[in-house]
C-alpha cells in the first residue's frame, strides 16, 4: 500500500514515549545492578582481609611454637613464665600480637597444669603417683578400642595425719569412664564413691573425673602419717600414643582439706599452654587464632629438660 507524503507529518514524536519508557527501565536496573556490584567488590575486600588477617595470625601462633620449642627446657622452670610480644616484620602489613601462657582450663574444663613453676605447695609431704596399663579390648561393644587400668598411690610422707578431700583427674579426648570400675584398699574406702562426683567430657572432649568436691571441700577420708593408699578405675580409649609416657595423656592431684590451701600434682609429664595471636590492620580491622596445646615435656632424671611432642587441641578463629 502507498503511504502519502502527507499523511507522515502526524507520525512525528510517537517515538519518544517509548524512550522514555527505555530510559526508565533501564534506570531502575542499572541501580541496584550498580549497587549489587559494589556490594561484592565490597564483600571480596572484606574477605580478602579477614584472609590476609587470618594467615598473619596464624604466623603468630607458628611463631610462638617455635619459640617455645627451642627454650622450653628454661622456660619450663621459670616462675610464671608467659610470652607477650609482637611479632616481627608486620606480616601482610598487619600488627600481630602474640600472647602464651600456662593454663587451667580446658575446652571448659578445669584443669591442673604442671607446665612451669607450678601451684602444688604439698608435693614435699603429699604425693599421687599414677601407673597407666592398656589391653586391646574383648568387649564386642569396644572393639578397637583399648582398656585402660589407673592405678594411682597417695602417699602423706608428713609425721601426722592429713583429711584428703578431692582427687581429680583430666584424661585426652576419646576416652569413656568405665562406670563401677573405682576400687580402693585401706582408709579410702570409707569416703571414695564408686563413681565420680563429677564427671564431664569424654568421647569426642577431654574426659575430667572428680572425686569430692572442689567448690565445697569435706573430708573423703584420713591418710595417716606416713601412710600410702591405692585406688584403681578404668577407661576405655583408643590406641595407645607410642610418643607418649603413659600411651594416653592426663593429669592427676590431690587436694588436702580446706585449711590448708593447695594441691599436689602428680603427672609432670604434661602442660597446657594457650596460646593467642591477633592480627590488626591499618583499619583496624582484627582477626584472631586461640589454640590450646598440649607439651609433653622430655624428662631426664626428673627435670624438664625440652619438648617431647606438642599437639594442637583446639583452633577458634575470629571472625
Amino acid at each position: 500500500m502507498k503511504i502519502l507524503p502527507g499523511s507522515l507529518k502526524h507520525q512525528k514524536g510517537q517515538i519518544l514515549p517509548l524512550l522514555l519508557i527505555a530510559m526508565v527501565v533501564g534506570a531502575l536496573l542499572i541501580v541496584p545492578s550498580l549497587q549489587y556490584v559494589g556490594t561484592h567488590v565490597r564483600t571480596g575486600q572484606v574477605l580478602k582481609e579477614n584472609v590476609e588477617g587470618l594467615y598473619a595470625a596464624d604466623a603468630g601462633i607458628e611463631d610462638a611454637l617455635c619459640r617455645i620449642q627451642a627454650n622450653w627446657a628454661d622456660w619450663s622452670t621459670t616462675p610464671s613464665w608467659q610470652l607477650d610480644y609482637v611479632l616481627p616484620g608486620n606480616p601482610n602489613q598487619m600488627t600481630v600480637e602474640v600472647t602464651a601462657n600456662v593454663t587451667d582450663t580446658i575446652l571448659g574444663n578445669k584443669i591442673v597444669s604442671k607446665g612451669t613453676n607450678p601451684p602444688d605447695q604439698h608435693t614435699e609431704w603429699l604425693s599421687i603417683n599414677t601407673a597407666v596399663s592398656s589391653t586391646p579390648s574383648t568387649d564386642p561393644d569396644h572393639l578397637g578400642q583399648y582398656l585402660y587400668t589407673f592405678v594411682s598411690t597417695l602417699t602423706n610422707l608428713h609425721t601426722s595425719t592429713t583429711h584428703i578431700d578431692v582427687v581429680w583427674f583430666g584424661i585426652q579426648a576419646g576416652t569413656f569412664f568405665i562406670d563401677g570400675s573405682t576400687q580402693y584398699t585401706g582408709d579410702c574406702a570409707a569416703g571414695f564413691p564408686s563413681d565420680p562426683d563429677t564427671k564431664t567430657g569424654g568421647g569426642g572432649n577431654p574426659l575430667l573425673l572428680i572425686w569430692g568436691d572442689t567448690d565445697n571441700p569435706k573430708q573423703l577420708f584420713t591418710l595417716g602419717a606416713s601412710a600410702s593408699e591405692i585406688f584403681t578405675f578404668q577407661v576405655w580409649g583408643p590406641t595407645p600414643d607410642a610418643e607418649l609416657p603413659s600411651g594416653i595423656t592426663f593429669y592427676d592431684a590431690v587436694m588436702p582439706n580446706d585449711t590448708d590451701k593447695g594441691a599436689a600434682i602428680g603427672n609432670n609429664q604434661y602442660a597446657y599452654l594457650l596460646l593467642t595471636s591477633t592480627a590488626t590492620n591499618q583499619n583496624g580491622q582484627q582477626a584472631t587464632i586461640t589454640s590450646h596445646v598440649m607439651i609433653v615435656n622430655k624428662i631426664d632424671s626428673g627435670n624438664i629438660t625440652g619438648v617431647a611432642k606438642m599437639k594442637i587441641l583446639d583452633w577458634q578463629v575470629t571472625p
